[in-house]
């Protein structure tokens, strides 16, 4: 563990010196959450009624942002015979059973997106109720939103690992090596984003109303997790999608995972 840290922090050293510097394109307040609180229409904290011990947790983390709780679908309200959800293909999609309450998850992300349109919401920041902020990284946040590209519709501020997925094809491209010609690589955008390409986890992402509108059309009946919702479509080329180097919010471990309490 010690030597791969290690070896990110090499990496992440190498990043930084090679990647381009971008000028902002708007200003915005240097306190991390106010500038959230200025570069969305609303922010939403997905959660369900018996998760009481979460909430309170993300009302103390997320003091001074300005969230509204979204109650989602409960997996226990949900069957495998439930006609807008498809337990067997999702199963087969992820090579392996799924529980209800994961389609229950991607639901309650489908009933936001949904949201969004209905009320003409432009762009939305999506947590889940075990996000946690790392402050350490605050000033990462300013700077990444200050720069965002204008045609992003979906941005990964929280994910599993890959912070410099695909760097090292970068990395070799600028010795000289041949270009990878894989469909769909993370490639820099600029020092602190980068484009998305395989990121797991939605406890912390940002969308437009564009980037929902190339989701709905394929989201019922629910067939896949919530990461593969999005992460299928970023795969497919089918939404254009980023990714904040460094990533800015966590999982709280100590909580454990809701989706898997029966």
């Amino acid at each position: 563990m010690a030597i791969k840290k290690a070896l990110v922090g090499v990496l992440f050293s190498l990043y930084n010196l090679l990647a381009p510097r971008a000028k902002p394109s708007r200003s915005l307040p240097g306190d991390p959450f106010e500038a959230l609180n200025q570069s969305f229409d609303a922010i939403w904290v997905l959660t369900i009624p018996r998760n009481t011990e979460r909430q309170a947790f993300i009302r103390k983390e997320f003091a001074g942002l300005k969230f509204e709780f979204i109650t989602g679908v409960d997996g226990k309200t949900l069957t495998s015979e439930d006609p807008r959800i498809d337990v067997v293909e999702c199963a087969r999609r992820n090579g392996r059973p799924v529980r209800t309450n994961e389609l229950a998850c991607t639901f309650s992300h489908v009933l936001m997106h949904e949201r969004m349109i209905r009320e003409g919401l432009e762009k939305v920041l999506i947590f889940e109720d075990d996000a946690v902020f790392d402050r350490k990284k605050g000033r990462w946040l300013k700077y990444i939103l200050e720069r965002l590209p204008a045609d992003w519709e979906l941005l990964y501020l929280g994910y599993r690992d890959g912070e410099l997925r695909g760097f090292t094809h970068e990395f070799l491209e600028f010795l000289g090596k041949k270009r990878a010609t894989f469909p769909i690589v993370s490639r820099t955008v600029y020092r602190g984003l980068r484009t998305a390409a395989g990121h797991d986890f939605t406890h912390a992402y940002a969308i437009t109303s564009a980037g929902v509108g190339h989701l709905l059309p394929d989201a019922y009946p629910i067939r896949q997790t919530a990461d593969g919702y999005l992460e299928d479509a970023v795969l497919a080329g089918k939404i254009r999608a980023y990714a904040t180097v460094p990533k800015l919010f966590l999982q709280h471990e100590d909580l454990g995972s809701s989706i898997h309490k029966v």
